[in-house]
C-alpha cells in the first residue's frame, strides 16, 4: 500500500514537473511573440522616420521644383542650324503669313507666332539657329502636322522651299517631344516637392527593361 502512495507521488511530481515546463514555454513563447512584435513596431516607426523628409530636403524639393519651372520658362528650341537660319526664316516668315491655316480662335497663335518668330529674327546672332519658345512651338508643330493646301499655284510656290519644309516638318516632331519630356520632370519635381510637404519621399519608378532582351554573350 505504502508502495502504491509512493508511485502516486512520484508520478504526480512527474506530471507536475511537465505541467510547469509546459507553462515556462508557453510564458517564454507569449514573450518571444511580445518581443517580436515590439521589434516589427521599432523596424516600422524608424522606418517611417527614415522615410519622412527633413525640413531641409523639403527645401530642397521646391527648390529644385522652382529652378525647373525657371528652366523651362526659358528655354528655346532650335529649327536647323545657324547657317540655314536665313533661308528658313524667309520660308517660316512667308508661310505663316500667307499659307498657315487657322480656324476658330486660331488667329491668336498665328498673331504670336509671327511676332515671336520676328523678334527671334532681329536679335540672331550670326551663329545662332532659328529658335522659338515653347508656345510658339506648340502652335508652329500642330499646324505643319496639320496643313493642307489648295491648288497647283500653292503648290509650286512652297516647292521652292522644299528642302525648309521638310526640316521644319521632322524636327518640329523632335523638339515637341522634348518639351513634353521637359514639362514631365517639371511635373516630376512638383510632385516630389508635393509628397515631402505631406511628410514622404517619393522615388522616381525605374526605368522599364526589356524582359525579353537576349543576353550579351562574348
Amino acid at each position: 500500500m505504502e508502495h502504491k502512495i509512493e508511485e502516486a507521488i512520484v508520478d504526480l511530481a512527474k506530471t507536475n514537473l511537465i505541467d510547469a515546463k509546459k507553462d515556462e514555454e508557453n510564458a517564454q513563447a507569449l514573450i518571444d511573440d511580445k518581443i517580436a512584435d515590439e521589434l516589427a513596431e521599432s523596424r516600422n516607426e524608424l522606418a517611417e522616420i527614415a522615410n519622412k523628409p527633413t525640413d531641409a530636403e523639403i527645401a530642397i524639393a521646391k527648390q529644385n521644383f522652382d529652378e525647373a519651372v525657371t528652366e523651362f520658362n526659358n528655354k528655346t528650341w532650335e529649327l536647323g542650324t545657324a547657317e540655314e537660319a536665313p533661308k528658313l526664316a524667309t520660308f517660316l516668315l512667308k508661310f505663316i503669313s500667307e499659307d498657315l491655316v487657322w480656324i476658330k480662335n486660331g488667329f491668336l497663335g498665328i498673331v504670336k507666332l509671327d511676332e515671336e518668330l520676328r523678334n527671334t529674327i532681329k536679335h540672331r546672332k550670326e551663329d545662332e539657329a532659328i529658335s522659338l519658345g515653347y508656345h510658339a512651338l506648340v502652335f508652329l508643330a500642330y499646324s505643319i502636322n496639320n496643313f493642307s493646301g489648295v491648288g497647283l499655284k500653292q503648290a509650286k510656290k512652297l516647292a521652292k522651299f522644299e528642302k525648309e519644309y521638310n526640316m521644319v516638318f521632322t524636327t518640329i516632331l523632335e523638339k515637341q517631344q522634348e518639351s513634353q519630356d521637359m514639362i514631365k520632370e517639371v511635373q516630376f519635381k512638383q510632385d516630389v516637392w508635393a509628397a515631402a510637404l505631406q511628410g514622404f519621399k517619393l522615388e522616381r519608378e525605374p526605368a522599364p527593361t526589356d524582359e525579353f532582351e537576349s543576353p550579351v554573350t562574348e
